[in-house]
């Protein structure tokens, strides 16, 4: 089953955006969540060509096995830009482990995921570690149009995690010397 898969998948990245429509359908509609999960994977290999599947990938962050939910959370970040809004909504997510997978999969968009800044200067202050530290990697990568996350990586380098705090001091230094108060 697995191989088969697998085989369908490679086949099915190759095709690239013919693929997309039956991807989607059948991450929104199959009711096996190894088959979902693999149209999530597939759809993220396929990358910003599966734009049409952006509602079935939203929709597909609430499925209820996480591994689809990661997977679908994968596939929007290599989307890139156009689901920028989603995984920012996103970022407000109960379970740490979702915030998590969106924190990294704006950190794939890079800094083209500037609509992102206001969600990523919160996820600042999230209870877990890993996702301030690649919100801080995140805003250092989106550079000069995350001025506004000024005030709260000054708090962050005042933090006595060290590591963290460098993070948050690079992340400074990349939006723009002239933006630290």
């Amino acid at each position: 089953k697995v191989e088969v898969r697998q085989a369908a998948s490679t086949a099915l990245t190759a095709m690239g955006k013919t693929a997309v429509a039956p991807l989607a359908k059948t991450l929104a509609k199959h009711e096996d969540p190894e088959v979902r999960l693999v149209a999530a994977q597939t759809l993220r290999a396929i990358g910003p060509n599966a734009y049409e599947a952006l509602p079935a990938l939203t929709a597909a962050m609430g499925d209820i096995k996480a591994e689809v939910r990661q997977a679908a959370i994968a596939a929007l970040g290599a989307l890139g830009p156009p689901a920028v809004q989603a995984l920012a909504k996103a970022l407000g997510h109960d379970d740490p482990v979702i915030r998590l997978a969106v924190v990294q999969a704006l950190q794939t968009i890079g800094p083209a995921a500037k609509q992102a800044v206001p969600a990523l200067t919160t996820a600042l202050g999230d209870k877990q570690r890993e996702v301030r530290e690649i919100a801080c990697r995140t805003l250092a990568a989106i550079g000069e149009t995350a001025k506004p996350a000024v005030p709260a990586l000054v708090m962050i380098i005042r933090d006595k995690d060290v590591p963290l705090a460098d993070d948050a001091g690079k992340a400074l230094t990349k939006i723009g010397f002239e933006a630290v108060p």
